[in-house]
């Protein structure tokens, strides 16, 4: 199975829990699935399918800059003026 294939199964699977009464524990029992893993496939389910609208438009300020930090140590430094189209496409690319 390649790691798409796994991707979209585990997904259908959180997709289907998330539509069940159950609690995680119950589920992964009846599916045979271990807890741990299916709570890493839950997280990359909730990361995948987060809206873009969870972003806020910051008031401008003379001067200031955003900063971001990305896990990977990367760090950009922005004009408070950076559109947000500009940001969220950054945030996609690490």
């Amino acid at each position: 199975m390649t790691q798409e294939e796994k991707r979209t199964q585990m997904f259908s699977l959180v997709a289907k829990w998330h539509e069940s009464d159950e609690n995680q524990e119950t589920f992964v029992k009846r599916h045979d699935i271990k807890l741990n893993t299916f709570r890493y496939w839950s997280s990359k389910y909730r990361e995948a399918h987060q809206a873009p609208e969870d972003f806020i438009e910051l008031p401008s300020i003379h001067g200031a800059m955003i900063q971001l930090y990305f896990p990977n140590g990367v760090q950009i430094h922005l004009p408070i003026q950076t559109p947000m189209e500009v940001i969220k496409g950054l945030l996609g690319k690490f």
